[in-house]
């Protein structure tokens, strides 16, 4: 559901432009309030799993999710669409912040990397299922349309959660929840995101840098010292696998995550397509992903996870370079094929650096770890969006996507992918720096 809201909507933005007369910042904006404010919540909502029961606030994601999906279809502006977005991203956060830890406290150490993998290959199965139907909604129907799934599947998924899972683990009941820390990691990632954000427009941003700068180390600060923190920072403290796990999702979303905008947008502006034929394309993605994440998941318990992990997000590196030679001319078939070497480099990374990450850390810590790593997921995404955001100001401003304003908009996507696949290397280096697995046994 999760990665359905996220890819449906992606096919929808050169409608929503249209329908609203939109920039390609403010557009952007649509896709950046989802995943900025999920990123703001994750870390908090894992805690609170821990604290109050993971079950419980999974079911109230789905909650909310229902609840933001049905205002999503009357909504008329692009500024009250950001807003719904961001209601949206919390119901996402307290989904994404608990699935993880639930299933690494049913299965056993040693066999987690299944579950993981088949995790892995849902999540992704949504995001074929996004840009197919939001594809399809979009051209023949419209695109609030895509919100009406919602409703009914994230009711049966609330129905589901509360009754067919019979625990409600909560490792860390009777410990305090970190109101400060929450403070501080809220008002550092928003800082540092938009000032970001704002590198290419507003005069500000240098003092959200340095407002996001110092809410971090006060943040760390306070944490180290705090005897209930928000954020454990054991989960750091001589633990190389899980340090270079978090900052290879980083920088893997960070490079990967705007692909789909960025195709979408090449797709139905300069190669002429529909929604729904972008759509199939973009289906492309994570198809393969869903094949193969069980598969690699499982692997991961037998083989080295940063020899997986790295050669995936070599894969992705080398699926951007490609990308960066986008043309007038470039055929339709040939961006399938950058997707298809894409996808198959996010089967080798998600399942295997994800199984890695959970098994180098104490189970009483499984709701913040698998939150942290869902939040430099989310902070990637976010980074990835605000990128190309940046960049879209540099080469084509506030205009609209019309044919004369093809060549800049060109120049922009490729100067966004090199930057990707640059991002995508310096992940491969995390990656292959985290150690054997014989090292993190011993960690």
């Amino acid at each position: 559901m999760v990665a359905y809201d996220a890819e449906a909507l992606v096919l929808a933005i050169p409608s929503i432009g249209r329908e609203f007369h939109a920039s390609t910042a403010a557009l952007a904006n649509v896709l950046l309030a989802y995943v900025l404010i999920a990123a703001v919540s994750l870390v908090p909502f894992g805690r609170l799993a821990d604290l109050f029961g993971r079950k419980r606030l999974f079911v109230t994601g789905a909650v909310i999710m229902a609840i933001s999906s049905a205002c999503l279809l009357i909504t008329p502006s692009v500024a009250s669409l950001i807003l719904l977005r961001a209601f949206q991203g919390v119901g996402a956060a307290l989904l994404l912040g608990t699935g993880v830890a639930l299933l690494t406290s049913v299965f056993p150490r040693g066999e987690t990397g299944t579950s993981i993998g088949v995790s892995t290959a849902a999540y992704a199965l949504g995001a074929i299922v996004g840009p197919f139907v939001g594809g399809a909604l979009t051209a023949f129907v419209g695109w609030r349309s895509i919100f009406v799934i919602n409703i009914p599947i994230c009711i049966a998924i609330a129905l589901l959660g509360f009754w067919g899972v019979t625990n409600d683990w909560a490792d860390a009941r009777g410990e305090r929840f970190d109101v400060l820390g929450c403070v501080l990691y809220g008002v550092a990632l928003l800082a540092i995101v938009l000032g970001i954000g704002d590198f290419a427009t507003r005069a500000e941003a240098p003092f959200l840098w340095i407002v996001g700068a110092g809410a971090v180390i006060a943040f760390f600060a306070w944490e180290a010292r705090h005897p209930e923190p928000l954020l454990d920072t054991s989960l750091f403290e001589r633990n190389r696998a899980f340090i270079c796990a978090v900052v290879a999702v980083l920088f893997y979303q960070s490079a990967a995550y705007g692909v789909g905008f960025l195709v979408s947008v090449h797709l139905q502006t300069v190669a002429g397509l529909n929604a729904f034929e972008a759509g199939v394309i973009l289906g492309t993605i994570p198809a393969v992903t869903v094949i193969l994440s069980p598969l690699t998941g499982r692997l991961s318990d037998r083989v080295e996870p940063r020899l997986l992990a790295s050669a995936g997000l070599g894969a992705v590196a080398l699926g951007l370079l490609f990308f960066s030679t986008l043309s007038l001319t470039t055929e339709v078939a040939y961006v399938a094929l950058y997707l298809l070497i894409l996808s198959v480099g996010a089967a080798l990374f998600v399942a295997p650096n994800t199984n890695a990450a959970m098994y180098s850390i104490d189970r009483r810590l499984y709701g913040v770890g698998s939150s942290t790593l869902v939040t430099m997921r989310l902070i990637g995404q976010t980074l990835s969006v605000t990128l190309i955001g940046a960049v879209s100001v540099l080469y084509v401003a506030e205009v609209e996507l019309t044919p004369e304003h093809f060549p800049q908009l060109l120049n922009s996507l490729d100067t966004v992918f090199l930057l990707f696949a640059i991002l995508s290397i310096i992940g491969v280096a995390c990656s292959l720096a985290r150690g054997k697995r014989t090292t993190i046994l011993q960690t």
